[in-house]
């Protein structure tokens, strides 16, 4: 995986069944029970590629009334630097620095405006390894937030990203898993960090989604010319597709 850039995605449901069978008709991923560090984990595949993970909120470990979303990881170099930095340009730890048995060390960051992103520094884990052009791989991080001066000042100095516009956060090398960021909606009124997905056919894409129970939230184009919709999935959480140019 390359820094500063999508490392892995976890989805955070209230109903592992529904999310299940929504995301395999929808972008064809299969689901396995795999042993990580300590406990068992569902593992996203795409084919034969790990793109991520589901989690219960169901589980003891979470406070009651989290809703589901989907979590968004970034690998660094050095997570404590990192968490240092984070506090410096204003932003806050959810979890401070932690070691994930020998896999990983990892912290929990609150940008200004409130968006929650997750910070990886790989050690055993290599975490995602699917191709970006395959039909339903993450292909972008999107910044949903309700300032866009201060979220793009933020990120830009806390990642190698240059801040290209007001309404786009792209990384310095644009090979792989770009950022973007725009205004919150009427539909999404607090900051949030979402996944887009791969698609070579939006139209039909978007037609599945709504089979399954679907909504769209927004349409939108973004400075290269490419749509997107952006869903409200019936489990609950929110993601967008894609069909770049």
């Amino acid at each position: 995986m390359l820094k500063d850039q999508l490392c892995w995605i976890d989805i955070k449901t209230l109903d592992m069944d529904m999310t299940k069978q929504f995301y395999r008709k929808f972008l064809g991923w299969q689901f396995k029970e795999e042993r990580l560090s300590n406990r068992m984990y569902t593992k996203i595949y795409l084919a034969e590629n790990e793109i991520g993970g589901l989690t219960d909120l169901n589980l003891p470990i979470f406070a009651k009334g989290i809703m589901p979303h989907v979590s968004c990881y970034v690998e660094v170099d050095n997570v404590d630097q990192m968490a240092v930095r984070v506090l410096d340009l204003g932003g806050k730890l959810l979890l401070e620095p932690f070691d994930v048995g020998d896999l990983s060390r990892m912290a929990t960051i609150q940008d200004p405006t409130g968006a929650v992103l997750t910070l990886w520094e790989t050690q055993k884990f290599r975490g995602m390894n699917a191709d970006i052009s395959r039909e339903g791989a993450p292909i972008r991080m999107e910044l949903m937030t309700t300032d866009l001066t201060k979220a793009g000042a933020f990120y830009s100095k806390l990642f190698n990203w240059e801040l290209e516009s007001n309404i786009s956060i792209p990384f310095k090398s644009r090979k792989r898993y770009p950022a973007s960021m725009s205004e919150v909606t009427p539909n999404i009124t607090e900051s949030q960090w979402i996944i887009c997905f791969h698609t070579h056919n939006l139209d039909n894409k978007l037609a599945i989604a709504q089979s399954l129970g679907a909504k769209v939230m927004v349409r939108a184009q973004d400075t290269n010319g490419e749509d997107s919709f952006l869903l409200a999935c019936p489990d609950g959480t929110v993601c967008s597709i894609m069909e770049p140019k």
